[in-house]
């Protein structure tokens, strides 16, 4: 930009029916929509442009559309640059962030389908040294906790194959030296009735989502100075090599 700044630009262009210039004035206002009659051919409330606009405008950007009733629709989100930025230096090291000395690393076991969380987690957990393990699911987090020795389980509740609770409830009842391991909750589910199923489950805490850094470091660094003292016995052969080497 002229001022020096700059702005990243998401412009997503569809192929359909387009939108008349009259109603391209109002599909940005709440509950409504281009075709407003009782036999449209196509459902929706007329929320999603509402909201989608807000949260631009809240990150300080702007979501306009183009269109015409034969050339189908352009949508364009534009938000400073600076914004991206910022979020990456927190997810980097917040400001603020618990930094304990615990002498050694943690290992943490991470189950969770999504890669860009698994990215994000493994950025909140740099500034403690974690030695971090990622799994895609729970029958994965199962087999890792009956191979290898870890402090603190990060467990999300809705993955592939076997999800958080089922596999929280088989460690729990594994009997091994890992069932008494401490496993946080990672999910968007903050009712209580769903916190009494995580705990029903065997885990001992909650952490929601979208992850707040601090809390998580928090939780974690509280869970493994207890955990350091009386670790488990078993090693992971493989991994104690590969270090060695």
């Amino acid at each position: 930009g002229d001022d020096g700044g700059s702005e990243v630009i998401f412009s997503v262009a569809d192929t359909g029916i387009g939108i008349a210039p009259e109603a391209l004035q109002r599909i940005f206002t709440a509950f409504e929509q281009a075709d407003g009659s009782t036999t449209r051919r196509f459902g929706g409330t007329g929320l999603g442009l509402t909201i989608s606009r807000r949260l631009a405008v809240m990150m300080g950007g702007t979501l306009t559309a183009q269109s015409n009733e034969a050339g189908g629709s352009v949508f364009i989100l534009r938000l400073p640059a600076v914004l991206a930025e910022e979020a990456a230096a927190d997810a980097e090291a917040p400001n603020d962030a618990p930094q304990v000395d615990l002498g050694v690393a943690l290992r943490i076991l991470v189950a969770e389908d999504n890669p860009a969380n698994q990215r994000i987690i493994s950025h909140f957990l740099r500034p403690i040294g974690a030695d971090v393990t990622m799994v895609d699911n729970g029958l994965q987090a199962v087999k890792a906790l009956q191979t290898a020795a870890f402090d603190v389980v990060l467990m999300d509740m809705q993955m592939p194959e076997m999800d958080g609770l089922e596999a929280t409830r088989q460690v729990r009842a594994s009997g091994g030296p890992n069932a008494g391991v401490t496993i946080f909750a990672l999910t968007p589910n903050v009712m209580e009735s769903q916190r009494e199923a995580c705990r029903a489950a065997g885990m001992n805490g909650h952490i929601a989502k979208p992850i707040d850094a601090r809390l998580l470091l928090s939780s974690v660094l509280g869970a493994g100075q207890a955990a350091i003292a009386n670790r488990p016995a078993v090693i992971d052969d493989e991994r104690a090599a590969a270090k060695a080497a």
